[in-house]
């Protein structure tokens, strides 16, 4: 029972001996360290320095400023030389944690930044042997080139260039700590899924310098969502354009309602319009041939409702007479010879409907098809 009620003091009094070591150890190893100064002994000598990301979270790709906004977990590990102990002398403290301003950090940056924010003050762990291990967490905005070419179907790639901004491969030697960033407890991004983020060390020599110099490029391959577009835009849009070419059913003598129809579905169309949609895209050639189309039923409409009309031409015998010619022609010559003008009229403009209404609808399943077919992928959820 003593024991029980005395093992709380045993256990204070361990974490404080602990709390204590810890403390020499860092006065011990920090003093008259040098900040500014590479942690080897051997001046001549490369220090390596192991590089790694894990990919937290993609927040936007922006594609009118050419931008892509990150979260990223920056991963180094090298050896301090100086900061070595003996664990026997410091009773046995393994590790501790120090401020990165009080010790030498690899100066790793990236090349093609616009925003680097740290989301937290980390510290650095180093054990006895002098290992470090440095984990910071940004939120980073970089550079990336863009293409909309074949938008909502694309694929774009936003490279981000990490090298040390002072040191050159003899004097700091980057590893890749992986072949890909670590994308283990990455956030699922709504408009974007990630392909592959593989990396790649590169080793540069320039004619002014005999020394090399290293970069690790990770290259994100971004793919966009299109279901979204798919249900909002491509369908309503093709469903719309089909309506204003039924619309040529409705009869020629009848214009207000042909007219009515096209005017309100021209107003649909405008209104699902994406609000991110660029100039230059597959999709806008989509909406572009659907706005033709639905020009080609307008103009149609007008032309026909004209011929059908009682007054259009009515004082013209010259063009009353080849209405006549077309419509006998069309009958195979079985068309009576007391019909009135206004009857041939008529026939002649639905005849001009249904002739109308084929091309335009053939012309309207081609355009949408080469559209569609010409896409490198349809579906991505």
């Amino acid at each position: 029972m003593k024991f029980i009620l005395a093992t709380p003091f045993i256990f204070l009094l361990f974490c404080e001996q602990t709390v204590a070591n810890e403390r020499s150890v860092t006065r011990t190893v920090l003093e008259d360290y040098v900040v500014s100064a590479r942690p080897v002994k051997n001046a001549s000598k490369a220090l390596t320095v192991r590089f790694g990301t894990t990919l937290q979270m993609i927040e936007k790709l922006d594609e009118s400023s050419g931008s892509l906004t990150s979260y990223i977990w920056l991963n180094f590990e090298w050896t301090d030389e100086y900061l070595t102990w003996n664990e026997s002398e410091h009773g046995g403290v393994r590790d501790i944690r120090l401020r990165t301003k009080d010790i030498w950090i690899p100066d790793i940056e990236l090349f093609n930044v616009i925003k680097k924010d740290l989301q937290a003050d980390t510290y650095a762990v180093v054990t006895s042997t002098g290992s470090m291990t440095y984990i910071p967490p940004y939120k980073i905005t970089s550079s990336c080139k863009i293409d909309t070419t074949w938008f909502p179907f694309d694929d774009q790639q936003c490279d981000l260039k990490f090298g040390s901004w002072v040191y050159n491969g003899l004097s700091l030697n980057l590893k890749m700590a992986s072949d890909e960033m670590d994308r283990a407890t990455y956030i699922r991004n709504s408009k974007w899924a990630v392909v592959s983020s593989d990396g790649k060390l590169n080793e540069v020599f320039y004619e002014c310098c005999p020394e090399p110099y290293q970069d690790i490029t990770f290259t994100i391959k971004l793919r966009r969502r299109t279901i979204s577009y798919w249900t909002n835009t491509i369908i309503p849009s093709i469903t719309i354009t089909f309506v204003s070419i039924l619309a040529l059913l409705i009869p020629a003598t009848a214009p207000m309602p042909r007219f009515l129809v096209i005017f309100l579905l021209f107003l649909l169309l405008s209104f699902g319009i994406p609000k991110d949609l660029p100039n230059t895209s597959l999709l806008s050639s989509l909406l572009g041939w659907c706005y033709f189309i639905m020009f080609s039923v307008l103009i149609h409409s007008i032309i026909v409702t004209a011929i059908a009309n009682a007054l259009f031409l009515n004082s013209s015998s010259l063009i009353n007479k080849m209405f006549r010619a077309v419509v006998s022609r069309l009958s195979c010559g079985n068309m009576d010879d007391e019909i009135t003008e206004e009857q041939v009229r008529y026939e002649f403009a639905k005849s001009f409907d249904i002739f109308s209404t084929s091309c335009i609808f053939v012309a309207f399943i081609l355009g949408v098809g080469v559209y569609i077919s010409s896409a490198p992928h349809l579906i991505v959820k």
